[in-house]
């Protein structure tokens, strides 16, 4: 009888823990991808509504989405979460704050206007690069708990991508 106790509290923890072959659940319940509109993703861009060129949902451990529009060349919109049981499993040394604070830090290398951004998660910054023939580079990073969520656009309006990470940022 112990034996078999033994057992189930193994079985148990392993589909807390997501191991097994059991998907992860999804960050905070957000289906990533269906979260904001196309016509959302499409003033952050400033073109035509975008196309959702791929994404990785519910069970992946980092779901990924990534907008793009048919422009020439093509305005892009990337978002992702890194869930800290998912950078700890693949054996990564940084996860949650750590892993945040790297992610910051290659964020101020590659934007040079980056401040923070109130109101949103635990904490969250947006970097904002050179406008050029009326498109800008941008990042925004924000962490909830031990997770982080990354976003990256070469787009349009700045306060739409801001509106876009706040969105998203409410449902972690």
């Amino acid at each position: 009888m112990r034996e078999m106790f033994h057992v189930f509290c193994l079985a148990a923890a392993m589909v807390l823990s997501g191991c097994g072959g059991v998907p992860l659940p999804a960050f905070g319940r957000l289906d990533l991808c269906k979260s904001i509109s196309r016509e959302e993703v499409g003033a952050a861009l400033g073109s035509a509504p975008a196309t959702l060129a791929n994404g990785a949902e519910t069970g992946s451990p980092h779901p990924e989405c990534t907008w793009i529009t048919e422009d020439d060349p093509p305005r892009v919109l990337t978002a992702a979460i890194w869930r800290e049981a998912a950078l700890v499993r693949e054996g990564r040394t940084t996860a949650g704050e750590a892993f945040f604070a790297a992610e910051l830090a290659a964020l101020e290398r590659s934007f040079p206007n980056v401040r923070l951004l109130g109101g949103v998660g635990d904490a969250a910054v947006i970097g904002i690069g050179d406008f050029e023939e009326e498109r800008f580079t941008g990042g925004i990073l924000v962490r909830q708990g031990s997770d982080v969520m990354a976003l990256r656009i070469d787009g349009a309006d700045p306060a739409a991508f801001e509106a876009v990470a706040r969105k998203l940022a409410e449902r972690l």
